[in-house]
């Protein structure tokens, strides 16, 4: 049995029993529209919403009509009847939001004769989609937000007592896990430390405050007493806050005592060391400690001590800059990074642009690195 509609001067359409029965059962709201705008076919859940019974009745491809009861929505068919082509556009309609695809139907001469309109309500869809944007342009305001205040953190450039600071810094995410700085303790004394949180993102960067203030505070507490007390205290005070085991944080820590011309350190398992620039030689600055973390319950961290002289360079770096690799999957290595920083006195010029170049660019992980150079 064959569903036909028969208009005067117009198509005679032809449509299956089946895709019948198969559009009335549909959801979605779908109408058949011909060449004229003579709606000729309209479902019957299209024809309960829009309290529309009856088809032969014209629609325009610019706007609602409203006739008495029932409200038409415009077509959006008038590409697809001149081009023979699918087309897709969203309308609002009686305040809902409907994604309308229309499709055309050709004859036995491949002439279009009319289109096939299917609206899918869409506004629950379009509604999360709004709400996820809005979440999202929001988190990532905040962590706009707190990038500006962890950039806040570092030091700043240029001179701190007896020494002149320079440094680069850039984070893999938004938010870094690592941290360096230098703190003035008196006259004769400034302290200088970098860390590395494990992982990166928010978690890591909320620790690297506590490091920043809690630094701050023992140090102000504490004054210039050695570097491996100042750990012990970190560690102590890091185990009060009852994180979870799997947090943790590498951290070496140095004190310059210009009156001595002496650099004391101590370090809490970060894994890379510093490196002492001579003029025409280099010390790696190996001394044993494990990280801050909530593993080892007690825990003492040894000290070093050497002497440095005007002119000698202190090199404080991450992994960001030892762990990036090639496309052989050769890692960078302290090899290389030494060749890098020795080459001539701009270091992080050098450095970072061996790392880049080495890498094609592809560096996941964050990168800082200070030299602190001794200037009196």
């Amino acid at each position: 049995m064959e569903y036909e509609v028969d208009l005067k001067d117009k198509h005679r359409i032809e449509l299956c029993e089946l895709n019948i029965q198969v559009l009335e059962s549909m959801d979605d709201w779908v109408r058949v529209i011909d060449k004229d705008g003579i709606v000729i076919f309209i479902n019957k859940s299209m024809k309960e919403s829009c309290n529309t019974h009856k088809p032969n009745f014209k629609c325009s491809f610019d706007t609602d009509i409203f006739m008495g009861d029932s409200v038409i929505p415009r077509s959006v068919s008038l590409i697809t009847l001149l081009t023979k082509k699918n087309f897709v556009k969203e309308i609002i309609f009686m305040g809902r939001e409907y994604s309308v695809k229309s499709s055309p139907i050709v004859d036995d001469k491949g002439e279009v004769v009319a289109a096939v309109e299917v609206f899918r309500d869409i506004s629950s869809e379009t509604h999360i989609k709004r709400e996820l944007f809005n979440a999202n342009k929001r988190m990532l305001d905040d962590l706009k937000f707190a990038r500006s205040i962890q950039t806040q953190l570092l030091p700043e450039k240029g001179m701190t007592g007896p020494i002149e600071v320079d440094y680069y810094y850039k984070p893999s995410e938004q938010l870094s896990g690592d941290l360096f700085d230098v703190i003035r303790i008196d006259k004769d004394k400034v302290g200088v430390y970098i860390c590395d949180v494990v992982g990166h993102g928010v978690g890591a960067s909320m620790l690297t405050m506590f490091i920043k203030q809690t630094m701050m505070a023992i140090i102000q507490e504490i004054g210039g007493t050695s570097p491996s007390k100042i750990l012990y205290e970190l560690r102590h005070r890091f185990g009060q806050m009852k994180l979870a085991e799997n947090l943790y944080f590498t951290l070496f820590y140095g004190i310059y005592d210009h009156s001595r011309r002496e650099f004391s350190y101590s370090n809490a398992g970060h894994n890379c060391c510093p490196i002492l620039k001579l003029k025409n030689d280099y010390k790696i600055l190996e001394t044993n400690g494990v990280p801050i973390c909530d593993v080892f319950k007690e825990m003492r961290y040894n000290e070093d001590r050497l002497k440095l002289s005007k002119g000698d360079k202190l090199i404080f770096y991450t992994d960001g800059f030892t762990e990036p690799k090639n496309y052989d999957k050769e890692e960078f290595g302290i090899d290389r990074f030494i060749k890098s920083l020795m080459v001539n006195d701009d270091i992080i010029e050098n450095v970072v642009g061996d790392v880049i170049r080495f890498s094609w660019g592809e560096i996941n992980d964050d990168m800082a690195i200070m030299v602190a150079t001794i200037v009196e």
